[in-house]
């Protein structure tokens, strides 16, 4: 069974569902947005069904997944596809990026520092104190 995928309002793609036995295979195909990732649900008659995170697939962005087909069956008539925007990219610019490490280089003189499991000799333990180490002012 096909149904479309909806972002805001606007048809942006389709599901195909394809029933095996006690399975469904659901697969999502998308036309691609860079502006973010995005998750996938069905609309139902009884609530909403989330599939996941759609990934680039050339052109386009998708996801496929197998599901119990109990479980679609609960949430009643299957509806449409939905597109949800989970995070969207920022575009900083180099002076944004920046002004952070601007930030880090201020900190207070007796900032306490960080000390992992190496005891900060090495600072690339790779546990989050020793991270931390580096951007912490010496005593």
């Amino acid at each position: 069974m096909d149904y479309p995928v909806l972002y805001r309002g606007d048809q942006a793609g389709h599901v195909i569902l394809t029933v095996q036995g006690g399975r469904t295979q659901v697969e999502v195909s998308c036309r691609r947005d860079n502006g973010g990732l995005f998750r996938a649900y069905l609309l139902c008659e009884k609530g909403e069904y989330p599939l996941g995170v759609l990934e680039p697939k050339g052109e386009n962005m998708g996801l496929r997944r197998t599901v119990r087909s109990g479980e679609l069956q609960a949430l009643g008539t299957i509806w449409r596809g939905e597109l949800r925007m989970s995070y969207a990219f920022s575009h900083q610019t180099q002076s944004q990026q920046g002004s952070f490490f601007k930030k880090i280089r201020s900190l207070p003189g007796n900032w306490p520092i960080s000390r992992g499991p190496c005891g900060g000799r090495s600072g690339m333990c790779g546990s989050w104190p020793c991270r931390t180490a580096w951007i912490s002012p010496s005593p």
